[in-house]
């Protein structure tokens, strides 16, 4: 959650506080590589979330989603399918201290969500598909520290940092339909440790049409951790192990914004959000509608 997207403690100018709504939606591409087989990743939903100013120097807010996605296997995973449907509650803060003049930021979040696989496994030579269904939790903890430079011209240039932790956990489960191929998979934890360091730039325009507020972002990402994802299970009653490498840990995050202002409460908002790694690439896009209260 964005301190200027999701409301700010600085500027509230009195208002109580914000509901919102995103329709939001993106697409993966991760490349075959010999550390995992490749995929195509699409998801698209809605998220709802308000915002409550505790005063002037300090916002408070809850979000709701539910994202649905489906990914499609290449590679030796050519045929796979799964469907995953996405429920997060996240809570979070903006704290904009007014012995810095508002300057400083610091944000935080803390969210729980819930996912429901649907998963297919094509199984070419036995012109067979296995089926499962199950069920997994996700854990996120980010804080995001800001500072806002004294403006050059029209624009405003924020140095920021940010560190996110994810845990992900999948329940094990036991695939149908394919017979004596058919996998049982045991339950599988993994942890993301990641860091974005960049630059944010923001600027006023005004038009007949209300106030635009474009905004740039580009962040250096970093994950700390970067060894392979083990899975465990048994096949046709023999215990099996494999592992699949991560995504690079390095990589370019690239966000363009804008937000239109017509007075009144009511504003609307258009984003871009995108990440580029060697052999992975994401973009993704947001349109939200806010009104103050």
């Amino acid at each position: 959650m964005d301190g200027d997207g999701k409301g700010l403690a600085a500027g509230s100018d009195g208002r109580t506080g914000v509901i919102w709504g995103e329709v939001v939606g993106a697409g993966v591409l991760r490349g075959t590589t010999t550390e995992a087989a490749g995929y195509r990743a699409s998801s698209a939903g809605i998220v709802l979330g308000a915002d409550w100013f505790a005063n002037s120097e300090l916002m408070a807010g809850m979000a709701f989603s539910w994202i649905n996605s489906a990914s499609v296997g290449q590679g030796v995973m050519a045929g796979s399918l799964t469907r995953v449907g996405s429920y997060q509650l996240t809570a979070y803060s903006v704290w904009r201290p007014d012995w810095s003049d508002q300057r400083l930021s610091v944000e935080g979040q803390l969210g729980f969500g819930y996912n429901h696989f649907d998963q297919r496994r094509d199984i070419a030579f036995l012109g067979a598909r296995a089926n499962a269904n199950y069920g997994g939790e996700q854990y996120l903890g980010k804080v995001t520290v800001g500072y806002d430079l004294p403006k050059q011209g029209a624009l405003t240039f924020t140095p920021q940092y940010s560190l996110r932790a994810v845990r992900l956990t999948n329940h094990g489960y036991q695939e149908r339909d394919a017979g004596p191929a058919n996998l049982t998979v045991d339950p599988l934890g993994t942890t993301a440790l990641t860091q974005e360091l960049g630059v944010k730039v923001t600027t006023d325009v005004h038009t007949g049409l209300g106030t635009f507020m474009p905004d740039l972002k580009v962040a250096w990402l970093h994950d700390f951790k970067d060894g392979p994802i083990p899975t465990t299970g048994v096949l046709a009653g023999v215990a099996f192990a494999s592992t699949t490498g991560r995504i690079n840990t390095d990589g370019l995050a690239l966000n363009l914004g804008t937000t239109l202002d017509q007075g009144g409460g009511f504003k609307l908002r258009l984003e871009y959000n995108g990440e580029y790694r060697r052999d992975y690439q994401s973009h993704g896009g947001v349109l939200r509608a806010s009104w103050d209260f």
